[in-house]
């Protein structure tokens, strides 16, 4: 059986706490802020917080740039303003998590990796909860919010293949001083 580290441990907890308190923060900041306001301003103080430690990487930064906006500003501009319209958060939390399936079909479409039964089950089963949600009054009745967080999270995916497809590229690259 393998062990985790306990500092490791304890970091992977503590991310996924930030980002399972991500969606309610959130909601209580649409009360105060439009949402694509809300999110200009989160990617805003983001950037002005990494640019300076940005490296150029000639040849690759237009499509550093278009997996950027797509994963993140855009992305979360739709999660946001899907957010906002929502009832509930619960409803939002779930079909945030078509994210993963989706990279994973946009990774066979576009990329021709493989996928066996166990992955297809889970992808299946991933949109079927959504579609079985979807059968909720409450969810029926703000169908526009379900429909902006799946297409954020479709968005998103887009994303993550534009990061695939970057070609001699190091993430840490990005890094000033790394070599």
């Amino acid at each position: 059986m393998t062990t985790i580290a306990p500092r490791d441990l304890a970091l992977l907890l503590g991310i996924n706490i930030v980002w399972g308190l991500n969606l309610v923060v959130s909601r209580y900041g649409l009360h105060e802020l439009p949402p694509v306001l809300f999110t200009s301003l989160r990617f805003g103080l983001l950037a002005l917080a990494l640019v300076p430690m940005l490296r150029i990487r000639r040849g690759q930064m237009s499509a550093l740039v278009v997996a950027a906006v797509l994963s993140g500003g855009l992305n979360f501009a739709l999660m946001i303003v899907g957010l906002s319209l929502a009832e509930n958060v619960s409803s939002v939390a779930i079909a945030s998590q078509l994210g993963v399936p989706f990279t994973t079909l946009l990774s066979i479409a576009l990329l021709g990796e493989v996928v066996h039964w166990r992955r297809w089950t889970g992808i299946v089963l991933s949109f079927a909860g959504v579609v079985v949600m979807g059968f909720d009054p409450h969810v029926t009745d703000r169908w526009l919010s379900l429909a902006l967080v799946i297409a954020s999270q479709f968005i998103g995916a887009l994303g993550v293949i534009t990061v695939k497809r970057l070609r001699d590229f190091k993430p840490l690259e990005l890094r000033r001083g790394s070599r």
